[in-house]
């Protein structure tokens, strides 16, 4: 018999944009560059938005998460643990966690430019 853990409260969550507007150094912009051609002869064409964009994004949660560690013990967690693509789901035990979770959630995505849709 499967038992999955009892939670008064669940948060689910959708971050709006997850994989656009990713800040890179101007340096690096030439790394994120997909060229291709259907003709030899001619120039190559440059496509839009870059392979990399989900490394990029989880990648940006990790390093949240990591300085958040000790500022929002409740939120870090979720940011490194709890997030499938650009989706949240999380079980808390009392309303007042969840309140709080929520809050210090959409804080620090809106601190990079990310809506979160509760």
């Amino acid at each position: 018999m499967i038992r999955f853990p009892k939670h008064v409260c669940t948060l689910r969550a959708d971050v709006k944009m997850m994989y656009r507007k990713l800040l890179i150094r101007t340096s690096q912009h030439s790394l994120k560059r997909v060229l291709w051609t259907n003709n030899v002869n001619c120039p190559p064409k440059m496509s839009h938005g870059t392979v990399s964009a989900l490394y990029l994004a989880v990648r940006t949660l990790l390093q949240l998460s990591k300085y958040s560690e000790r500022r929002l013990p409740l939120s870090a967690p979720v940011l490194s643990e709890k997030f499938y693509m650009d989706d949240i789901l999380y079980g808390v035990s009392t309303l007042a966690e969840a309140k709080e979770l929520k809050c210090d959630l959409v804080a620090i995505l809106q601190s990079i430019g990310r809506n979160v849709a509760l």
